[in-house]
């Protein structure tokens, strides 16, 4: 009794051994996800080491050593500081204030109002009781402030302004310094003319507008020179327009950097064409835009078939009249036309046609039974046309029907359409059975004006069973009792 419970126990814990060792293993084998952990467990003695070092035999030092052990770490980084800051040492240069003579004389400019822009231009200035020393010239312009340096010959001073200073029109700043002092202070406007124009910048559009004179279009002009300044106000432009035969000249006048005309359209359609022209001989390329027709007046549908049965094969063709704006003008190509279908069961046909010279055509296919449609076209939102009805007749008065094998076999045909022929292969015939738990509707297409329903009895049990047959508009109902095959 006793060993038996000792073997139970030492089983016990081998399991539990065995788990363990098991779980050991899965994590072990993920170790690597914890491998800083892992090394500082295996390197654990020799880590600390390297942390105690140099203070691994603290306690075998004398009482001097421990202080120097301590003092020699801050000795080190006092060191470092101190070569850091030799080796990044620049010496300060004390300010000294210049003292500069003083003269007692006005200054005059040499007349200078107006600068031609990126041209290079003297600025000369008389200082008649200064020596022969430097000044000093601040200009502030269009790219910012620059410093000219020259000495004064005789009483007078002159400067050349390169071409890069003034490429920007607009008011300039100038200041002739002497030492610390502002001796004379003034401003200039840099400014261009027409005969500069080099570029015309210009906006036509919308690109397409309506015939009427109501929409119109719009031209911006806006001229700069070859340093992309733009013209001063009252810089003329030449505009030259184009319709058809009709050619017009028209002259704008910038008023702040910018000139517009409106262009508004013309009854008939086309091309607005314009292109401008600047009085130093400066052209640009022609700019059009297209004048669409207006809005659709109401319009009148046409039909033609080959008869008025309704065999299902044959097709319906629809046509417009030639779609015209209230000036006359014919439609754009691609107008859509929606053409709505209403027949006598109450069922809704749409169809769809672009316009060719203004002409919509579509086609559609005749119904499969007797049937009278309203149909009537539409451009959507803009125009509609008048109502037609079409009246189709029955292509058979009749739908022979014969059963064989037991009721099993269902031959519907031969179907003869209007003239005696057999009805084109492909004509719909529905079955919908009703009995025995069923009720089903099955539909199969002719061949040779005829099709067979083959009932089966491991799908259609013996029994009395209802069959309503339709096609072609004629629907004939039957009671048979099926039996076996």
């Amino acid at each position: 009794m006793l060993g038996t419970l000792l073997k139970d126990i030492r089983n016990f814990i081998r399991r539990l051994l065995f788990k363990a060792r098991a779980k050991y293993c899965k994590w072990y084998r993920k170790g690597w996800l914890f491998w800083p952990l892992k090394f500082i467990w295996v390197n654990y003695k020799y880590v600390l080491r390297t942390l105690n070092y140099p203070f691994a035999d603290y306690k075998k030092l004398n009482q001097t050593n421990r202080g120097l052990g301590i003092i020699a770490p801050l000795l080190f980084v006092l060191i470092t500081m101190f070569i850091v800051g030799r080796l990044t040492h620049t010496e300060k240069i004390p300010y000294v204030k210049r003292t500069y003579a003083s003269y007692d004389c006005d200054v005059e400019v040499l007349p200078l109002t107006t600068i031609g822009v990126g041209e290079r231009t003297s600025l000369g200035f008389n200082l008649p009781c200064y020596p022969d020393i430097p000044m000093n010239l601040m200009v502030k312009g269009g790219y910012g402030v620059l410093v000219l340096k020259d000495t004064i010959a005789n009483g007078k001073l002159n400067f050349e302004l390169p071409k890069a200073i003034v490429q920007k029109t607009g008011d300039y700043e100038f200041s002739l310094i002497y030492g610390e002092k502002e001796l004379k202070k003034f401003t200039a406007e840099v400014v261009t003319n027409d005969d500069n124009i080099n570029f015309i910048e210009s906006y036509f559009g919308p690109r397409i507008i309506l015939a009427g004179g109501r929409d119109y279009t719009m031209l911006t002009v806006a001229p700069t020179d070859s340093f992309d300044n733009p013209m001063p106000n009252g810089t003329q432009i030449k505009v030259n327009e184009n319709f058809k035969e009709v050619q017009k000249s028209h002259q704008l006048e910038i008023k702040d950097f910018t000139a517009f005309k409106r262009f508004y359209s013309y009854n008939k359609t086309g091309k607005i064409t314009v292109s401008m022209q600047s009085q130093n001989g400066v052209t640009t390329k022609e700019k059009t835009t297209d004048v669409y027709p207006f809005t659709p007046q109401d319009f009148s549908i046409s039909h033609t078939k080959e008869h008025s049965f309704s065999d299902g094969n044959e097709v319906v063709t629809f046509r417009t009249s030639q779609l015209k704006d209230i000036y006359g003008n014919v439609l754009q190509n691609g107008t859509m036309v929606h053409f709505l279908i209403n027949t006598e069961s109450g069922k809704k046909l749409t169809a769809y046609a672009k316009t060719v010279k203004g002409i919509a055509t579509t086609k559609v296919q005749h119904p499969y039974e007797a049937d009278s449609w309203e149909v009537q076209a539409f451009v959507p939102g803009l125009a509609e046309s008048n109502i037609i009805t079409i009246d189709f007749k029955s292509i058979t008065i009749d739908l022979p029907i014969n059963f064989k094998a037991s009721n099993r076999r269902l031959i519907v045909g031969p179907i003869k359409s209007y003239m005696g022929q057999l009805v084109p292969n492909g004509t719909a015939v529905s079955l919908h059975i009703e009995g025995e738990n069923k009720d089903e509707t099955k539909v199969q297409y002719t061949v040779g004006g005829k099709t067979e329903f083959i009932l089966r009895d491991f799908y259609y049990p013996n029994g009395v069973y209802q069959m309503n047959i339709k096609a072609l508009g004629i629907q004939k109902t039957k009671l048979k009792k099926l039996t076996d095959e």
